[in-house]
């Protein structure tokens, strides 16, 4: 699709069915980093990131018998880059849980879902020129 001789892209976010990242988001209003507002397209990209991670690693993980999936924080960080405020705030809200094992420049983060989330089934959101959307 075209917009203004600009090429415009839809980027396609996975998360768990029972997550209402706009009513989280409803609930939340307040700044949550200083001076910084909540943008929801921002815990869409972490949630598809923890998903995205876990397929990616799926063999290795049930190989091993793992649950936390890595997320690499140089790749977080290009899409958002207070990403760890992002984590933080859904810890807070017992979306995801993280492990501690962390060794910098050999091992990323670990995360997962919380027991609630993890047996979801996934639904499909598209963002196109800053709107997200319900694919």
């Amino acid at each position: 699709m075209r917009r203004r001789g600009k090429e415009t892209r839809k980027i396609k976010y996975w998360i768990p069915d029972n997550l209402d990242l706009f009513e989280l988001a409803a609930k939340n209003p307040e700044r949550f980093t200083g001076k910084k507002k909540l943008r929801i397209p921002n815990l869409f990209f972490i949630c598809n990131a923890i998903i995205s991670s876990r397929a990616i690693n799926r063999k290795k993980m049930n190989d091993r018998g793992l649950t936390y999936t890595p997320l690499s924080s140089k790749i977080l960080d290009g899409h958002v880059h207070n990403y760890k405020d992002y984590i933080e705030f859904l810890k807070l809200h017992d979306i995801i849980e993280g492990k501690d094992g962390y060794k910098p420049g050999k091992e990323s983060k670990v995360y997962r879902f919380t027991d609630r989330y993890a047996s979801s089934e996934l639904k499909l959101y598209e963002i196109e020129d800053g709107k997200l959307e319900k694919a």
